[in-house]
């Protein structure tokens, strides 16, 4: 099909990868949308490709998009992302956006893994890279600092080690009982200790969960979190409007009004 010569015409393939799925009485039009919006915010300066493409299959990943999530997963390729952080990504999105997704995103990764050269293969770590449950509840301590410094002091005093054994001994889950040891080591001493990401990566795909979710209390945590792991407030906009093609404008604007309040707050305006 001729690009119109209105558009741009330097526009990654996987991004056009949707133009044989919709009907022709669209087509056009179509493509029109793919080169004009989407691939504009892909060419945007102030957020890398690699960064760009842990965001959007993030996003996609959690709204359940498969076909359009392969198209990304290949790109992610392209932009560097090895077999394995991908893999990283989903196991991140499986405490925040959900086993099912995450599972469902797992499936997509395996299909455009196996269609990928033999070539392409990457060592597999026998065992994987699950961390011992000893000692999660200390990794958990020394993580969730880096998260949330400010209420740190006030989770540790509220959570005690959540037991490894015991079955029907446990105490019950309940507003005011051990649901939060749980979260606490589960979250921190489980995800966010694992190997192949950086703590700045899993904190792009924790933001990228909570804004396609609309999560908006929970974002502004992660919003400080990811400017105290060194993100600035320009990259944090940009992925953010990474993500209004793919979740839709009301999304992205809720989203930016959280990080604008965020900003205000942390110059002291708010």
């Amino acid at each position: 099909m001729p690009v119109p010569d209105d558009v741009p015409d330097d526009v990654p393939d996987p991004l056009l990868d949707s133009l044989d799925a919709v009907p022709l009485e669209v087509r056009d039009d179509w493509e029109r949308l793919l080169r004009n919006q989407v691939a504009d915010v892909w060419g945007r300066p102030g957020l890398s490709p690699r960064n760009r493409s842990i965001v959007t299959v993030t996003g996609l990943t959690v709204l359940r998009c498969p076909t359009e999530l392969r198209a990304q997963v290949r790109l992610a390729r392209t932009n560097g992302l090895s077999r394995v952080e991908l893999c990283e990504v989903m196991m991140q999105i499986s405490g925040y956006g959900g086993l099912g997704p995450a599972l469902e995103g797992l499936t997509v990764l395996k299909e455009v893994f196996d269609a990928e050269p033999p070539e392409a293969a990457e060592p597999v770590v026998e065992g994987g890279s699950w961390l011992p449950l000893e000692g999660r509840h200390q990794r958990s301590r020394e993580i969730y600092p880096l998260i949330n410094p400010s209420a740190a002091e006030s989770m540790h005093s509220r959570t005690a080690e959540y037991p490894i054994h015991g079955g029907s001994d446990r105490a019950q889950f309940s507003p005011d009982g051990t649901w939060l040891d749980w979260m606490h080591d589960t979250s921190f001493g489980d995800l966010w200790a694992r190997p192949h990401l950086t703590l700045e990566e899993r904190e792009r795909v924790v933001t990228a969960v909570l804004v396609v979710l609309g999560r908006d209390i929970e974002l502004t945590t992660h919003l400080r979190a990811s400017i105290g792991f060194g993100t600035t407030f320009a990259e944090l906009g940009e992925a953010i409007m990474q993500l209004a093609p793919y979740a839709g404008f009301p999304i992205a604007v809720g989203a930016m009004i959280a990080a604008r309040q965020v900003q205000l707050e942390m110059a002291g305006e708010g």
